[in-house]
């Protein structure tokens, strides 16, 4: 029936990848073939998940397709849909555009209301291009709608103050985390460990990376290089010396 058969599109979808000689795009176009021979009517959760791989392998041109045979068939977009639209402009790079359709949806009136899944693309796509203040406008409307933050809305508004320079913004963005309840990961950390080290804030740095051990969070090659980076910056070699011999004592080798 629909349900078992959407059960296997959205794992196809959540598969991230090929299966055999098959991507998880070509998987789920097939299962849509095979649901309509069966006689088997797809429905708005099976053309969400089918828009997503689309989104991830074939672009917006790849979504719109999709998009236009979902509505061919009476069905009416749900937050997940619009979501893969989202995800179609960031992987091309088309950070406004993705803003654009969150900000469409936040308008009164809008036929659904945008969800986590929306938010992140859209924050994730503003972070890539360090656009720190259309982002934090994002995540603003996120708590207007008591849609509750995750890590990686978190990592990405990090990683937005860090490609902008922004590195007080960062650390003010890190502290609010705890009053969240979410637990930063590596990649949190290693953001903001590189945010420090654009503006030579050394110390800074390696307080982070303390803390990060404190936290049982083992740091990775990427968050030694980052501390390493800060030390470098502001011509503290000792201390980036220093970091080097507990990356041998840790077994975490140098990145090449």
């Amino acid at each position: 029936d629909v349900f078992s058969y959407t059960g296997v599109v959205s794992a196809c979808r959540n598969g991230n990848g090929r299966h055999g000689d098959w991507s998880a795009r070509e998987n789920i176009e097939g299962l849509a073939e095979r649901m309509e021979a069966d006689g088997v009517a797809l429905n708005v959760v099976t053309y969400g998940a089918w828009m997503h791989a689309a989104a991830m392998e074939g672009g917006i041109r790849a979504v719109r397709d999709v998009w236009a045979r979902m509505r061919g068939g009476g069905l009416e977009p749900n937050a997940f849909c619009y979501a893969a639209v989202v995800v179609a402009f960031r992987e091309e790079g088309l950070w406004q555009r993705a803003v654009r359709v969150v900000r469409y949806l936040l308008h009164e009136g809008s036929p659904v209301v945008p969800d986590l899944v929306c938010f992140s693309a859209a924050v994730d796509s503003c972070a890539r291009f360090g656009r720190v203040d259309e982002a934090m406008q994002l995540y603003n409307a996120m708590r207007d709608l008591n849609v509750r933050p995750n890590e990686y809305i978190f990592n990405s508004l990090i990683f937005a103050c860090m490609k902008a320079g922004r590195w007080q913004d960062a650390l003010t963005i890190f502290d609010e985390l705890a009053e969240k309840g979410i637990r930063p990961n590596v990649y949190i950390y290693t953001s903001c460990i590189s945010s420090c080290g654009k503006a030579k804030a050394w110390e800074r740095a390696l307080d982070l990376l303390n803390q990060m051990k404190d936290d049982n969070i083992r740091p990775n090659v990427h968050a030694y290089s980052a501390a390493i980076s800060a030390c470098e910056k502001a011509g503290e070699w000792k201390a980036a010396l220093d970091i080097l011999s507990e990356m041998g004592r840790n077994g975490v080798p140098p990145n090449r």
